[in-house]
């Protein structure tokens, strides 16, 4: 599976990176291009976003494309690609694996061997100049939170409990989003990020999918006991 990151063209400033845009030159919608998570790749829109206050410090917003699950990493030193890669896996395996822990089937019962075994699913890594703008609404609704979370509680700047902590409740919240048919689909973004993950770890034979089709949720939600993840990463 390939694990494709879809960075804005502020992210991309702010890297110092030279990216390539999806689409032809002559194209209107070059860098525009829809993201999709399917079969044989999981996407991630990422944006850089102001935390507001008389400070300049700043956060990356990630969102995967099918779940819609959003990851928030606090900016606190110059950030290199590399290191916001290695992050971003980090903060997805990880949470994926604590949720996935709580279904009693769960392939794995050790979460660091769980969070490993998800990141040998991706194989490849492919970085674009690029911006969704079906989720560039969630993100700016995303950035709204972290500057009303920041001013309540008067904060210069988030730390990893508070963007953990904020990011958790976001993905417990309903979502609105097109499916790949034009089709409005409500839903709330955890149980389907857990979901893509239990998928990730069956066997190809079981989860072979029609190339460019998203993996759908499964009909029973995956049950998820926040108080226990909270509880895990000391909120």
């Amino acid at each position: 599976m390939k694990l494709l990151l879809s960075f804005s063209n502020k992210l991309t400033r702010y890297l110092q990176l030279d990216l390539p845009q999806q689409g032809s030159e002559k194209a209107k919608d070059i860098g525009k291009k829809a993201l999709s998570s399917d079969a044989g790749t999981f996407a991630w829109q990422c944006h850089l976003v102001e935390n507001g206050g008389v400070t300049s410090s700043r956060s990356v917003v990630a969102v995967e494309a099918h779940s819609r699950y959003c990851i928030i990493i606090p900016v606190t030193l110059q950030l290199e690609q590399e290191d916001l890669i290695q992050q971003l896996n980090y903060r997805w395996s990880t949470e994926m694996a604590m949720f996935i822990l709580d279904d009693p089937e769960a392939p794995i019962d050790d979460i660091e061997e769980l969070a490993d075994a998800l990141l040998e699913v991706i194989t490849d890594v492919e970085v674009i100049k690029n911006t969704d703008l079906s989720i560039s609404g969630h993100i700016t609704d995303i950035k709204s939170w972290i500057q009303d979370y920041c001013q309540q509680h008067e904060l210069q700047m988030l730390n990893d409990r508070h963007s953990v902590n904020l990011a958790m409740h976001l993905n417990e919240l309903q979502k609105t989003a097109k499916d790949p048919a034009g089709s409005k689909q409500r839903f709330v973004p955890l149980p389907r990020f857990v979901d893509m993950g239990l998928v990730m770890l069956e066997d190809e034979s079981e989860t072979e999918a029609p190339e460019n089709q998203p993996t759908q949720p499964t009909q029973t939600a995956t049950v998820i006991n926040l108080a226990d993840y909270r509880r895990k990463v000391g909120l």
